[in-house]
């Protein structure tokens, strides 16, 4: 893997993770008006590999653990379509679209494979709201990454 490609994963997956721990409390907060805690988002993260009931009382560790499954998470997803981007040079050139594309299928892949086979074991229930809420943010999530993967790879 080149340079390019290298620094395209980091920067899209690092920062693209790093966003979305904050879509939860905003989420949150326009359907409740009321703040959920990033510590509590970055348990929950963690709850998928030590279970939601050592999560919960788990504290700052498990938080601190959370994030680093959120980031190595997001690093993983912007791999798989930097990988792709290298061998399908139109995911690169067509950006915005591979990147509202490839949002939805991480939506779909998340919460209907990885959260049931985690700990957590069992799909998220959502309402309308949470549904195109959490899919926004997962779009959001694929565009940064396609964009530093165009932004990286070049249009060529």
């Amino acid at each position: 893997m080149n340079q390019k490609a290298l620094k395209a994963i980091l920067y899209g997956g690092l920062i693209a993770g790093t966003i979305d721990v904050f879509a939860p409390e905003i989420i949150h907060f326009i359907k409740t008006q009321a703040w959920i805690s990033p510590l509590a988002v970055m348990r929950y993260i963690a709850g998928g590999v030590v279970g939601l009931d050592i999560a919960r009382v788990g504290g700052v560790p498990v938080a601190a653990f959370g994030m680093l499954m959120q980031l190595l998470m997001s690093v993983l997803i912007a791999m798989i379509f930097v990988i792709a981007a290298v061998r399908m040079r139109w995911l690169a050139r067509n950006w915005i679209a591979a990147g509202f594309v490839y949002g939805t299928i991480v939506f779909f892949v998340m919460n209907w494979v990885v959260v049931p086979l985690s700990m957590i074991g069992k799909a998220p229930q959502m309402d309308t709201y949470d549904f195109v809420a959490n899919l926004v943010a997962m779009w959001l999530l694929g565009l940064i990454i396609a964009y530093f993967a165009q932004r990286n790879l070049g249009r060529a």
